[in-house]
């Protein structure tokens, strides 16, 4: 079977959309290893130093020659995640594949995909409107496309709040990228925090924000660069301070309390959710108050059992099987197709 993913990342887009490929791919490599997979990954330059796993295809433009180059691979499954396309391009697609669509908000009104994914908290069948019946809506988190660290199932018993001590930090990640140069205003408006603090650097950060981090870090600050998993980080922490994107769920899935804080416009439907159900919401970055940051995270640190009662209800809709309902359904799409 050759499964073809197309889609893109890099400085200006974040990992988003690969890494939701890449979890994907790896799912069917892994719970199916007898269909003989031929996997490529078409992705924009700056994209393939991340595929490294896969057969690669450089490509910069959704258009009739990117088609071209899927055709003349033959797959049986064409799996796509971008923002960047248009409706014309998406229809060809539908017209010569197999198509399945990772779509967060509904960006592609009114395509008819094979399969369509959603993996986020507040995806429902509501979101979108019922306009074609051949389409399998897989929404929710009961589909949502983990790193393979989380497929394993955890104990949401498991997780003990443990005692405040200098071993329990505070973790700070924008994502990937760090587009509005978020980390060195917590790094400003917490320095006379006296707590550890994590500060992640994903692996599309600029050089001069990562020089901007390292000149002003102080000793109870460790900047952490690209690291392959935040888990045994997430672990760690005593609270995670994050962009409403995927690490929110990885982070509710270990059971850790988390202030969430938006960065795009496709993270407003998380965080408003989450918000809905207790969590800290500090806003979007143009408004966060940023001269009240450290009496807040301070308060919600002395008060974390409080918080984590408040907010534990939300953890067990995570457990990190969603790679695997995703590749089971979508087989048996394409089965029946």
């Amino acid at each position: 079977m050759k499964i073809v993913f197309r889609t893109n990342a890099g400085k200006n887009i974040g990992l988003g959309h690969l890494n939701r490929c890449l979890s994907i791919a790896s799912g069917f490599t892994y719970y199916y290893p007898n269909l003989h997979l031929n996997i490529f990954f078409i992705v924009n330059k700056e994209g393939e130093a991340f595929c490294e796993s896969y057969k690669t295809i450089s490509s910069e433009k959704f258009d009739d020659y990117d088609i071209s180059i899927i055709k003349s691979l033959d797959p049986d499954i064409v799996f796509f995640d971008s923002y960047l396309a248009t409706n014309h391009y998406l229809k060809l697609m539908i017209k010569n594949f197999f198509l399945v669509l990772l779509d967060d908000n509904n960006l592609y009104k009114k395509i008819n995909p094979r399969v369509l994914i959603n993996g986020n908290i507040y995806a429902n069948r509501k979101f979108y409107p019922k306009y074609h019946e051949s389409t399998l809506y897989l929404l929710g988190p009961e589909y949502l496309p983990m790193k393979r660290e989380y497929w394993t199932s955890f104990s949401h018993d498991q997780q003990i709040i443990k005692p405040l001590n200098k071993d329990i930090f505070i973790t700070i990640t924008s994502g990937a990228a760090d587009f509005y140069r978020i980390l060195p205003k917590f790094q400003k408006y917490l320095k006379n925090l006296d707590l550890p603090i994590n500060y992640i650097i994903g692996p599309a950060f600029t050089d001069d924000i990562v020089e901007e981090l390292s000149k002003k870090k102080k000793k109870n600050e460790c900047l952490i660069h690209a690291p392959e998993s935040l888990k045994e980080i997430i672990l760690s922490s005593a609270i995670i301070i994050s962009a409403a994107g995927s690490t929110v769920y990885e982070v509710l899935a270990l059971n850790k309390p988390i202030i969430i804080f938006t960065i795009a416009e496709n993270q407003e439907d998380c965080a408003l959710l989450l918000k809905n159900h207790n969590v800290l919401f500090l806003g979007n970055q143009k408004q966060i108050k940023w001269e009240d940051l450290e009496s807040v995270v301070s308060n919600l640190y002395l008060n974390l059992a409080s918080y984590h009662s408040k907010i534990e209800h939300l953890y067990s809709n995570f457990d990190g099987n969603g790679v695997y309902r995703i590749c089971k359904c979508i087989l048996k799409k394409f089965k029946d197709y």
